[in-house]
């Protein structure tokens, strides 16, 4: 009996861009549910969301954020870019209305990085979530949606 696997259409180094999901199903044939290394098919999921906001002082930040599961291990990765603030400010990261950590800026840039295989508590992510980035005082530095 042949399984299928179903994986998301990946775009952009490995995420996709925007709120279209295009499944995608892969045919193993005679491997019977094993991987090339002989183990098991695992579902893996990715997810990315494209970060924006205003400019602060002329200069725009971006980022991304991008939610990988895989074999029960999950992995939450966010990063801020051209963020026109001094080194050493803290941003808040939230995840809908929960704040699941902070990015501390060094040149412009700074990331948050979760897994559960260091011991992390990491939000599962649906599509539609809103992830929010917000400086001290509460100003919304860059946001978007998976």
């Amino acid at each position: 009996m042949k399984q299928t696997k179903t994986v998301l259409l990946l775009l952009a180094g490995g995420c996709l861009i925007g709120t279209a999901f295009a499944p995608v199903r892969a045919d193993h044939g005679s491997r019977n549910g094993s991987d090339h290394r002989g183990g098991n098919n695992k579902k893996e999921i990715r997810m990315c969301a494209v970060l924006s906001g205003d400019a602060i002082d002329g200069i725009t930040p971006e980022g991304h954020a991008e939610f990988r599961s895989r074999n029960n291990q999950m992995q939450f990765k966010v990063e801020a870019e051209n963020v026109n603030l001094a080194d050493s400010n803290v941003l808040t990261v939230m995840v809908n209305t929960t704040v699941v950590g902070v990015i501390t800026l060094e040149d412009g840039e700074g990331e948050l990085m979760l897994r559960t295989k260091n011991g992390d508590v990491v939000p599962v992510i649906t599509a539609g979530d809103l992830i929010t980035i917000t400086s001290s005082n509460g100003l919304v530095i860059e946001s978007g949606r998976f």
